[in-house]
């Protein structure tokens, strides 16, 4: 096996503009690689490593899973003759699977009830098509499973323009946008809906319910499923969720440990609702997620818990997901260069092997991040036994469009052959069969195909199927016994029960519910608990709060301690005289008063009425408007500048204009991650960053965009001794050119081993004439341009 990578020095933590998703890690050692080696040998700055292999030759391969990501940032599914291709090039790679980008950011690359079409699709549904031309079986060609993969969250992925579409959720839903601790909603990449908002929930669900009911998938792919990172979550909505159920105020710190883990619920409690959802309507339609795997990677549950950043950073517990047996394929995003972090693959790859549970573990290698020989490397040892004696199940690549490193520059036909045919597998690995020698089914899923367990789920209501209820508690008895709350939208499910007779029950206050039921192996059985109130008692009103006030608007909140509707009185003084009522049955409340005056003091009581018509009405509360809001307006533009490689640039903007004023530097028409201050620094310049800068300057009045500044990086060319003379007094001159304005260091030698700085120069015109009285009888010159 050929191992090629870069040496130590010439490795580089490159983000490419074709990932997938973005990419953390610390540097380690350049290279580690398990195997026997047996020769290595180095030109210029390649280095090429050869392994033993791990394949015997005519070994018969058994099922495995083989699949890669094809992303819509690329070609691969927008046209008919894009997607004859992909399902020609999968057939060509013996892949027998396939993961498509059908939702980017809030479009749809299929016929969708409830997001737009993606502009750049140029078919009727492209998700149709592909699952024809990948489940056509004539001529003996292999069938390929559609996994249709959905970015879950992320909404939309431009901070100036909005999409064009009206219907696209961002335009619609803005209100859903989740912020981070200071109230940002702009992650720097994306903004986001808010995975504790009800109603994101809610048309999450429905869009992949969408899918999986309608189209012949045999599974569905979660993206994106957690937060950006701990700070996010913050949406007011899921705050008051928070501070409800633990009777608390304010906003939390973003590493308490009760609000890490209300968020981490969120996102789970959407993965167990679809699961349950889609296998109650679909049992063989296979439901997966792409996890996170950032390093430094876990090798112990206890890393897992106190260090890992999908558990402690995004908030996404995949391990507590398998082990419930809410997803059917883990496929955690194994995205490290061979080169550089070996050692986080191997663990990252071991860990997930030995929490497999009752479920499959694909591991997905970020081929492009590696050479083809090291792809190769790291395809193969998901196949090693773990010191438990795991396998993986099979890889999932990133990706199709990038299948490896660009700078190889192998083409994916050279690719599509290396894992299929020995003449040219050869060329990178020491294997006598190839990755791919044969086609192989995927393997088979025992819980689905011979079930010995089921499963139960429902919705807990309030006096009236319109009022589902947030947090209520569950609870199943029988053969086993477990306790769970349902999520945002009332649901709840229970997953892998033993057959045998149960009963599910809730209670709220002096109310509760019981069904009784049968559970039977491979069924999911409805339980839906409806909790009547006992008629007299209202509701109990409390964290009554003014958030996202405006000059013209403000959004008032409070909790119930049952489902009830919404009613704000509000006025001039207490007499009121004006009021907005939301029908819908909630414990979370939030009203929008608009077209108030600026600068206004107004009063205002919050009233809510149960389903059985108790009313409560809180006291007179008071807020202020804001002034009059003024637009920014740009005083002094950033203005263009050439730099010198390896200096520093600062590029700066003055506005005018009601604060708080929020900045946003663009390069090239892409926002910059953190660039988010007036001022924008650019230390150790190198040529990648030469081009436009320009800024966006908001507040919540409207925005505005200041001119291009053009960033010229200049490198200064190798300094040159143009003529040596040398005098008859026995002194030398030396004509030297350079770049003016550069300095440049004239050093001498007697023997090419020892050298001495003669002077230091900076030429102001680019030419300079220096006198040098050597002591030796033979001396050397040499420049160094600093």
């Amino acid at each position: 096996m050929v191992g090629l990578g870069r040496l130590g020095m010439c490795s580089q933590n490159r983000v490419s503009p074709w990932k997938k998703r973005p990419w953390f890690g610390k540097l380690v050692d350049p290279i580690e690689m398990t195997g026997c080696m047996r020769a290595a040998s180095c030109v210029g700055l390649w280095c090429m490593v050869l392994l033993c292999g791990w394949d015997a030759a005519g070994q018969s391969q058994p099922p495995e899973f083989r699949a890669l990501w094809v992303d819509t940032f690329h070609s691969g599914i927008k046209s008919s003759s894009q997607i004859n291709t992909l399902v020609a090039d999968l057939r060509a790679g013996n892949f027998n699977a396939v993961i498509p980008e059908v939702r980017k950011r809030g479009d749809a690359y299929y016929a969708s009830n409830y997001e737009p079409e993606a502009s750049d699709m140029t078919i009727a549904d492209s998700l149709a098509e592909l699952i024809t031309r990948a489940h056509d079986t004539n001529g003996l060609q292999q069938r390929i499973e559609v996994h249709p993969w959905i970015v879950t969250y992320n909404i939309w992925n431009n901070q100036t323009t909005a999409p064009a579409e009206a219907n696209h959720p961002y335009n619609l839903h803005r209100d859903w946008l989740t912020q981070n601790n200071t109230g940002a909603q702009w992650d720097g990449g994306n903004y986001a809906f808010d995975p504790g908002h009800p109603e994101v929930q809610r048309h999450t669900f429905n869009v992949a319910m969408d899918i999986i009911t309608r189209y012949d998938v045999d599974g569905f792919n979660f993206d994106y499923i957690r937060y950006a990172g701990n700070t996010w979550g913050y949406h007011p909505v899921s705050v008051a969720r928070f501070n409800q159920r633990f009777g608390r105020t304010g906003l939390p710190s973003p590493t308490d440990t009760a609000w890490m883990q209300f968020r981490r619920d969120q996102v789970t409690a959407l993965v167990r609702k679809v699961y349950l959802c889609a296998i109650a309507v679909k049992p063989h339609v296979k439901i997966s997620a792409d996890t996170i795997t950032w390093a430094p990677a876990p090798t112990s549950d206890l890393g897992w818990t106190n260090g890992s950043a999908a558990y402690r950073n995004v908030l996404q517990d995949w391990r507590s997901w398998m082990d419930e047996g809410i997803l059917d394929i883990n496929i955690p995003m194994n995205y490290f260069r061979e080169t550089t972090h070996p050692t986080d693959y191997r663990n990252w790859a071991t860990f997930a092997r030995d929490r497999r549970f009752n479920r499959h573990c694909v591991i997905g290698p970020g081929t492009y991040l590696n050479s083809m020989s090291n792809a190769l490397v790291q395809m193969r040892y998901t196949r090693i036994p773990t010191g438990a004696g795991q396998v993986a199940d099979g890889t999932c690549g990133y990706s199709y469009a990038v299948p490896v490193l660009p700078d190889e520059g192998v083409p994916r036909a050279t690719f599509l052959a290396a894992l299929t045919q020995t003449n040219t597998s050869r060329l990178y690995e020491n294997n006598a069969q190839p990755m791919h020698a044969t086609r192989v089914p995927t393997p088979t899923m025992p819980w689905k195909t011979a079930p010995t367990r089921g499963h139960i789920k429902g919705f807990v209501y309030g006096s009236s199927t319109t009022n589902p209820l947030d947090g209520a508690t569950v609870t199943v008895t029988g053969v086993v016994q477990r306790t769970t709350l349902t999520d945002a939208t009332g649901f709840y499910g229970f997953v892998d029960l033993p057959p045998g007779n149960y009963g599910v029950s809730s209670i709220s206050g002096l109310t509760s519910a019981r069904s009784n039921l049968v559970v039977a192996a491979g069924v999911v059985k409805t339980a839906d608990l409806l909790l009547r109130t006992n008629g007299t008692t209202p509701p109990v009103i409390g964290h009554v709060a003014v958030t996202e006030r405006t000059n013209t608007s403000a959004r008032i909140n409070w909790t119930t301690d049952e489902s009830a509707n919404s009613i704000v009185d509000y006025g001039s003084s207490a007499a009121y005289g004006l009021s907005v009522t939301n029908g819908a049955m909630v414990t979370v409340h939030s009203v929008t008063l608009s077209n108030l005056t600026p600068e206004t003091t107004y009063h205002f009581r919050v009233r809510s009425r149960d389903g059985s018509t108790n009313l409560a009405t809180s006291g007179d509360f008071v807020f202020t408007t804001q002034p009059t809001l003024t637009p920014p307006t740009i005083t002094a533009h950033p203005q263009s500048q050439a730099v010198r490689v390896g200096s520093s640039a600062a590029l700066s903007v003055t506005a005018w204009g009601t604060a708080p004023l929020a900045y946003q530097w663009i390069f090239n028409g892409n926002a910059l991650a953190n660039a988010t201050n007036s001022t924008l620094t650019r230390a150790s310049v190198t040529t990648a960053e030469a081009g436009n800068y320009s800024v966006v300057v908001s507040n919540a009045q409207g925005s505005a965009v200041s001119s291009n500044a053009a960033l010229t990086v200049t490198v200064p060319s190798a300094p040159r001794i143009e003529q040596v003379l040398l005098t008859l007094d026995g002194r030398i001159h030396l004509l030297i050119s350079s770049d003016a304005g550069y300095p440049v260091e004239l050093q001498a030698s007697p023997d090419l081993a020892s050298w001495n700085v003669v002077t230091r120069i900076v030429n102001t015109n680019g030419i300079t004439t220096l006198t040098d009285t050597p002591s030796e009888n033979r001396r050397y010159y040499r420049l160094r341009a600093e």
